[in-house]
């Protein structure tokens, strides 16, 4: 039995409609750090974010830029071996990328999945766009010996800020820290 069958998903997450983001509301100051601060994870977002109600796993809406970040955990109740890490996140990527064109009806276009770390600590990314919903997003997993994170980034609009939208992704990816991992 490999990783990806030991592992119990906690909540699989699609982006369904920009309607979270519209339930959101704020009262930060837009321009300071939200600290994220969970049992798996660590991380700190950039600028007004608030946690919403999930049934399995963490949303959190950014009302200000039309943003959702939804954070699902995969827990592993033994360590994985070197050669079980790699296909499970191969795995998680594939069912991602297919739920997405499923939602988007074969519309949404996606780069190519960047791989990085080691063999007990891997990344996998990928960045897209939906043309007909009006939807920019980027998805990032990270797998270690005992968990699998996967970040979604939604932002409800194709206009580009001042800073790239794949280089803010990428940015807030780069903040996540795996507790226990």
């Amino acid at each position: 039995m490999g990783l990806f069958e030991r592992i119990s998903p906690q909540r699989d997450y699609v982006w369904a409609s920009r309607a979270a983001a519209a339930i959101a509301s704020s009262r930060r100051k837009t321009n300071a750090a939200t600290p994220i601060d969970k049992e798996d994870f660590e991380m700190s977002l950039p600028g007004a974010w608030q946690e919403q109600p999930a049934e399995n796993g963490c949303e959190f809406v950014n009302r200000a830029t039309g943003e959702l970040l939804i954070v699902s955990v995969l827990r592993n109740h033994e360590l994985a071996g070197v050669a079980e890490l790699r296909p499970s996140i191969e795995r998680l990527d594939a069912d991602r990328r297919k739920k997405i064109e499923t939602v988007s009806e074969s519309q949404a276009i996606l780069s190519d999945t960047h791989f990085r770390g080691t063999d007990r600590d891997i990344d996998a990314r990928f960045d897209g766009h939906d043309p007909q919903n009006g939807i920019r997003f980027s998805v990032a997993i990270r797998g270690c010996a005992n968990k699998i994170l996967t970040l979604s980034l939604y932002r409800d609009s194709l206009a580009e800020l001042a800073m790239p939208f794949t280089v803010y992704a990428s940015l807030i990816f780069n903040l996540l820290k795996v507790k226990n991992g």
